[in-house]
């Protein structure tokens, strides 16, 4: 496990590793306490509420991108959102990704067809508006699907993320 990296500790808890990939553990005198385990374990990314939390900062952005037209801000925001969610499920049942392989593979197996299908989709219009950025059509299209990935989850996960009020 790399320097400062989430990792699980004995008592369960996430903690930030201090030990370096193919190094030996360090001296007990520098080992972290648990008490700062603890600490550093509140801002690593295995906390469901903190990836909730991101993607609802991301996805007031990527609202306010596509209010704006700034259509290539919201295909690399759509993304974003889609990753933090599925974090923050995956989190939920004490699970954490590092790639995106992992996160579509979790995805895969736990979600239905339709969402995967909308996530996709979200995915291949990432492209398309990275490179015509200008394609109002395509960025109402990711929000579209994006907004169907996000209810999903809303209900899964029993907590509020995209406002009616929104696009």
């Amino acid at each position: 496990m790399a320097e400062g990296a989430c990792e699980r500790v004995p008592d369960g808890s996430a903690a930030l590793s201090t030990r370096q990939e193919g190094l030996p553990a360090p001296h007990p005198r520098f080992n972290v306490p648990p008490q700062a385990r603890r600490r550093k374990a509140q801002i690593c990314m295995g906390d469901s509420d903190q990836h909730l939390k991101i993607a609802r900062e991301k996805l007031s952005a990527l609202q306010e991108a596509y209010r704006r037209h700034q259509h290539t801000v919201v295909g690399d925001l759509a993304i974003k959102v889609v990753e933090q969610l599925i974090e923050a499920d995956a989190a939920g049942h004490g699970m954490h990704f590092g790639t995106h392989h992992e996160r579509q593979g979790f995805a895969n197996r736990e979600y239905p067809h339709q969402i995967t299908v909308a996530m996709r989709k979200i995915w291949f219009a990432y492209g398309d508006l990275g490179y015509d950025g200008t394609n109002g059509h395509r960025a109402r299209l990711v929000m579209r699907h994006l907004k169907t990935f996000a209810q999903f989850l809303e209900k899964r996960l029993g907590r509020r993320i995209w406002n009616s009020t929104d696009s």
